[in-house]
C-alpha cells in the first residue's frame, strides 16, 4: 500500500479549518463568532503554510513558508483566548492597553522571525536532512518564551471555558469532548518538539484544525454559546436596560452596550461610579432616579455580589432609562393639576367655584369642631348688579366681576379661600378666625373693593358698591349650613338697610358695622 503524501494532512486541515471558519463568519451562530471565525482562519493559514512547505524542496522557499506560518502560529493562541474572554464576559481585556498587552509577545515574535538572520533568537540552525522532508532546527532563546506564552494562553482559555460550561451538568459530556482538543494539541506539539524523529510531520496545525472543527460542531450541536451564561451572554448584551458591574472600591469593571450609551460621554469601564452618577450610596439607592452624563434620567436597581465566603465582592447595577416615562408622568401630573384647577375654579373671576368652597368649608368645619378652632365666613354681593348689566351691557358686567375677583385674590389673607358663591355673590372662608377678626377683614375688603375703578365699553369710569355679611361659627351651629345661613342673613340685613355696608351676625342679633357715608 503506497504511503500517503506528507502534504495530505495539511491540505485536509486547511480545508476543514477554512470551511468551519466560513460557517462561523456567515452563520454567526453564537456570541463570539467573530473571534471564533478569525481563530479558524488563522488555523487554516497555518495548515496552508505547512501544505506549501511540503510542495517545495527549495530551502529558501521553505524558510519563507515557515516565516509566513508564524502569522498564524503567533495569532492562533491569542484568538483562542479572545474567544474565551468574550464569551465569559471579560470584555475589558479586549479593549485598550490590555489587548495590546496580549499582543505584545506575538508581535515581538513576528518581528524576530523576519529578522532572525541578525540575532538567531527564533532558530539558530535551519538545515535540511538528507532523504527526509523535514529540516533540522535548533531553536533560539526567544522561541521558548513564545512557546511558553502560547501554551499559557491556550490553557487559560480552556480553563475559563471549562469553568463556565461546568455550571450546567447538562452539557458536561460535550464540554469534555470540546476541551480535549487543546489538550491533544499540546501533547502532539510537545511530542514533535521533544522527538522530531518519531513524528516527522508537525501535527500541531492539523490537530488544531480537527480540534477547531470539533469545537464548532459540538457548540453548534448543543447551542452552548446560545444558552450559557445568562449573566454575560447574548441576553445581557441585547438588554435595553443598562447593566453595570462595580467592584468593592466603587470602580466600574464592566458595562453592557446599553449602559455605555446611557452613561456617555464618559467611558464607564475603569471610571469611578461617582464620576458617572455623582455621590451615590448603593445601600440606599434602590429605585432612585438619577441624572447621568448623557442628560438622561435613569432608575437604579442595585444587587450586591458576594464571593463564596459571603464577603462583599461588588455590586451589579441595572439602569433603566426613564427619561420619557418621567417626562410623560410630569406632563400627566401637570395636566391633572390643570384639570383639577379648572374643575375647582370659576373661569370668569379666577376664584374658587362654589363646589370648591363647599368642599373646603366642610373640611375646615370638621377641623374647627375637632380641635375647637374658630371659623368665619364673609358673603359679598355686588349692589345693583342687574342695573350694571342693563345700562352698561353684560360684557361690562362680566368685567366687573372679573376685576373684583382679581382684587379679592390680591386682598385676601394667606390661607383664606376666596370664591364665587353664585351670580354676582362672592364669598371668603376664614379658617382660624373669630368674629372680631372676621369683622376687621370684612371692613378692609369692603373699603378696598368699593374703591376699585371700573370702565364700561365706552371707556367711561364708574364704581360699584358691595354689601357684606359676616358670621363666625357658634356653639349652637349644627352644620356648616347654619354658619352660611347667618352670614346670608347679615348680608340681606345690609341690602335691606340701603346696601353698601357690612353687617356681622352675633347669634340672632345682626350688627351693621359700616355703611356708606
Amino acid at each position: 500500500m503506497p504511503a500517503l503524501p506528507l502534504w495530505l494532512p495539511s491540505l485536509c486541515g486547511t480545508l476543514i479549518a477554512l470551511s468551519f471558519a466560513i460557517y462561523c463568519w456567515r452563520g454567526r451562530p453564537w456570541r463570539s463568532w467573530r473571534y471564533t471565525a478569525l481563530f479558524g482562519g488563522s488555523v487554516a493559514w497555518w495548515c496552508a503554510g505547512q501544505f506549501g512547505w511540503y510542495l517545495t524542496e527549495d530551502l529558501d522557499a521553505r524558510l519563507w513558508m515557515g516565516r509566513l506560518q508564524y502569522l498564524a502560529i503567533t495569532s492562533a493562541p491569542v484568538l483562542w483566548l479572545m474567544v474565551a474572554l468574550d464569551y465569559t464576559g471579560r470584555r475589558a481585556w479586549l479593549a485598550g492597553w490590555r489587548r495590546l498587552a496580549l499582543l505584545a509577545i506575538p508581535a515581538a515574535t513576528l518581528v524576530l522571525v523576519f529578522t532572525n538572520e541578525w540575532h538567531g533568537l527564533i532558530w539558530q540552525r535551519f538545515d535540511p536532512i538528507p532523504g527526509q522532508a523535514r529540516v533540522a532546527i535548533r531553536y533560539g532563546a526567544w522561541f521558548a518564551v513564545h512557546a511558553g506564552y502560547s501554551y499559557l494562553l491556550v490553557v487559560a482559555a480552556s480553563t475559563m471555558l471549562a469553568v463556565r460550561f461546568a455550571t450546567s451538568s447538562l452539557y458536561r459530556p460535550s464540554v469534555v469532548a470540546v476541551l480535549m482538543a487543546p489538550v491533544l494539541i499540546l501533547v502532539a506539539n510537545l511530542l514533535h518538539v521533544l522527538d522530531p524523529s518519531r513524528m516527522p510531520i508537525d501535527p500541531t496545525p492539523t490537530s488544531l484544525a480537527v480540534g477547531f472543527a470539533l469545537m464548532v460542531w459540538a457548540i453548534s450541536r448543543h447551542q452552548l454559546f446560545h444558552l450559557l451564561p445568562v449573566a454575560r451572554g447574548v441576553t445581557v448584551e441585547s438588554l435595553s436596560e443598562g447593566v453595570v458591574v462595580v467592584d468593592p472600591a466603587g470602580r466600574v469593571v464592566d458595562a453592557n452596550p446599553a449602559a455605555v450609551a446611557l452613561l456617555g460621554p464618559v467611558q464607564p469601564v475603569g471610571a469611578r461610579l461617582e464620576e458617572l452618577l455623582g455621590p451615590v450610596d448603593l445601600a440606599a439607592t434602590e429605585g432612585r432616579d438619577v441624572e447621568v452624563g448623557s442628560g438622561r434620567r435613569v432608575e437604579l436597581r442595585v444587587s450586591p455580589v458576594r464571593d463564596d465566603g459571603g464577603a462583599a465582592a461588588g455590586h451589579v447595577l441595572l439602569l433603566r432609562d426613564v427619561t420619557a416615562e418621567r417626562a410623560a408622568q410630569e406632563a400627566l401630573q401637570a395636566a391633572y393639576r390643570e384639570l383639577e384647577r379648572l374643575a375647582n375654579t370659576d373661569p370668569l373671576t379666577g376664584l374658587a367655584n362654589r363646589r370648591q368652597l363647599m368642599s373646603r368649608l366642610d373640611d375646615e368645619w370638621a377641623r374647627a369642631t375637632r380641635h375647637g378652632r374658630p371659623l368665619a365666613v364673609i358673603l359679598l354681593d355686588v349692589d345693583h348688579f342687574k342695573r350694571v348689566n342693563d345700562e352698561r351691557g353684560h360684557l361690562t358686567g362680566d368685567r366687573v366681576l372679573e376685576r373684583l375677583g382679581r382684587e379679592l385674590l390680591r386682598e385676601r389673607r394667606p390661607g383664606d379661600v376666596a370664591a364665587r358663591y353664585g351670580g354676582e355673590e362672592l364669598a371668603v372662608l376664614l379658617p382660624d378666625t373669630d368674629r372680631a377678626a372676621a369683622r376687621q377683614v370684612a371692613l378692609r375688603l369692603w373699603g378696598a373693593l368699593r374703591a376699585v375703578e371700573q370702565t364700561d365699553e365706552t371707556g367711561a369710569a364708574f364704581r360699584v358698591t358691595l354689601s357684606l355679611g359676616v358670621a363666625a361659627a357658634e356653639a349652637t351651629d349644627g352644620a356648616p349650613r347654619d354658619l352660611l345661613a347667618r352670614a346670608d342673613a347679615a348680608l340681606y340685613a345690609v341690602k335691606g338697610g340701603g346696601r353698601d355696608g357690612v353687617a356681622v351676625a352675633d347669634g340672632e342679633r345682626l350688627e351693621r358695622v359700616a355703611a356708606r357715608a
